[in-house]
């Protein structure tokens, strides 16, 4: 559905703003509910509901990391309750928000994930015993306790015997 807003303009020009885009894949981000497209000209503009800041956005896709920037720098209550995720930046402050979200380590959870890794990446048993891996490790979560490669297999074989019951009791 396209919703059509027609405006004055700061230079007393009419302003037609449409929504028709934003149902499109292109603009999938969160961020654009709090701008309006409009159209000046043969290009485009994100406009901030919230301020008089404008985006030109004719030339891409449609980059969202200003409009991010523009959302948490000046308008933090709008957004508070709302996480837009950022488009960019590295693994590094990825797993930082990660562990500020979690509150206790869970040994059981982590050991599970562990599991999870080492079949759907096929590595070996082994691996958990590598002073490397530990480090990493330990690096992520201090209080992270590495189970043995005997440990990991004997929760592989646990693992497979209830997917193998829960299985049977399909297809009885």
């Amino acid at each position: 559905m396209t919703d059509i807003e027609v405006g004055v303009g700061e230079d007393n020009g009419i302003e037609i703003s449409t929504t028709e885009d934003l149902d499109t894949k292109r603009f999938k981000s969160e961020v654009w509910a709090h701008f309006s497209i409009l159209k000046e000209g043969s290009g485009k503009t994100a406009n901030c509901k919230y301020c008089t800041a404008k985006y030109n956005i004719s030339k891409g896709q449609g980059s969202t990391t200003n409009l991010n920037n523009d959302l948490n720098r000046q308008h933090p209550k709008q957004v508070k309750d709302k996480e837009i995720p950022q488009t960019s930046g590295s693994i590094q402050s990825w797993l930082h928000q990660q562990s500020q979200k979690r509150k206790d380590f869970d040994p059981k959870l982590f050991r599970d994930f562990l599991l999870r890794w080492i079949v759907g990446s096929t590595q070996p048993f082994l691996e958990v015993e590598s002073p490397q891996f530990k480090k990493m490790i330990l690096y992520l979560n201090p209080k992270a306790i590495l189970p043995s490669a005997i440990t990991v297999q004997r929760d592989l074989m646990a693992a497979h015997g209830r997917e193998k019951l829960k299985r049977i009791e399909v297809l009885k």
